[in-house]
């Protein structure tokens, strides 16, 4: 019997595969990287869209409609996520970043303020989705998971429980189209 630990493990040293063979993401976190961020991550379907892409045999990935860029500094001034946003179009222009401060997050997706960034992707509307990844001031590939990478992995599409706007999280399934894109999808109400 595989213990939760290992299993996790497991699931993170894939994750890692998974995204060190792709030579693109990799330049998109060297040049987030290169920002100066003290906590940030890319998250979101830049990560979730490449791993179902991979378990599902899609050697091809489908142009991302934005790169999430999540950092957490409360005492940043808002026209940050704007200066990031250039900096980053000068170094990857063809990439749509999607910058967004989690410790302002609360004045517009009415959850509660976030004492953190991992507590900031634990607040998202779904378990597969809470995953990012970062790369250190040595250049090694972090990963960021509070809601672990069981649903991601198991390709499972699950509403946070933390996420209670039930109606919202089935608008947003639907709009996304995941379960026609990846087939071997299974939704966990």
């Amino acid at each position: 019997m595989v213990s939760q630990n290992q299993n996790f493990e497991s699931q993170y040293r894939q994750l890692r595969a998974i995204v060190q063979a792709d030579a693109e993401l990799m330049k998109m976190l060297q040049s987030v990287r290169e920002c100066g961020l003290a906590s940030w991550c890319i998250a979101a379907g830049a990560i979730r869209s490449r791993v179902w892409n991979t378990l599902h045999g899609q050697t091809i990935q489908p142009s991302q409609a934005d790169v999430d860029v999540c950092f957490f500094d409360p005492d940043a001034a808002e026209q940050l996520e704007q200066q990031i946003r250039q900096s980053l179009g000068g170094r990857m222009p063809g990439v749509n970043w999607e910058v967004v401060n989690q410790a302002h997050a609360h004045r517009w997706n009415g959850l509660p303020a976030c004492a953190s960034l991992s507590a900031a992707l634990a607040s998202w509307p779904e378990t597969a989705t809470a995953v990012g990844v970062w790369l250190d001031a040595a250049g090694q590939l972090q990963i960021i998971a509070p809601l672990g990478l069981e649903d991601l992995f198991a390709l499972r599409v699950r509403r946070n429980p933390a996420f209670v706007d039930a109606l919202a999280y089935q608008r947003r399934v639907s709009k996304k189209n995941w379960l026609q894109q990846w087939p071997r999808l299974t939704q966990v109400d």
